[in-house]
């Protein structure tokens, strides 16, 4: 897997992470409410956040503790520093007249 590719699932993931953050109470309440398989709460995420499904198993795979203000602040963080990466990637990218 390439460095490019590397960054792109990261910054799905914690890009993730931070919506489920910000819509806590969205996110409870379809685990909360949503009667059936794990499958089901999915695509309720899906449905209702506008996320794919790799970042809703994302959602169902966080722990309570990761939606705490100082959690959330490093996930904030990391996403910065994620995205400073990609922008450094794509730079030199145009820089050699590359596309990947």
């Amino acid at each position: 897997m390439s460095e490019l590719q590397e960054l792109l699932g990261k910054r799905q993931m914690l890009t993730a992470m931070v919506l489920a953050a910000e819509h806590r109470e969205t996110v409870m309440n379809i685990c909360a409410t949503i009667d059936g398989e794990a499958s089901d709460v999915m695509q309720a995420l899906v449905s209702e956040l506008g996320v794919d499904e790799f970042q809703a198993q994302v959602i169902l795979d966080m722990q309570l503790k990761k939606f705490t203000p100082a959690a959330v602040a490093v996930v904030r963080s990391e996403l910065d520093i994620v995205d400073a990466r990609l922008n450094s990637h794509e730079m030199r990218s145009r820089g050699s007249g590359r596309d990947s």
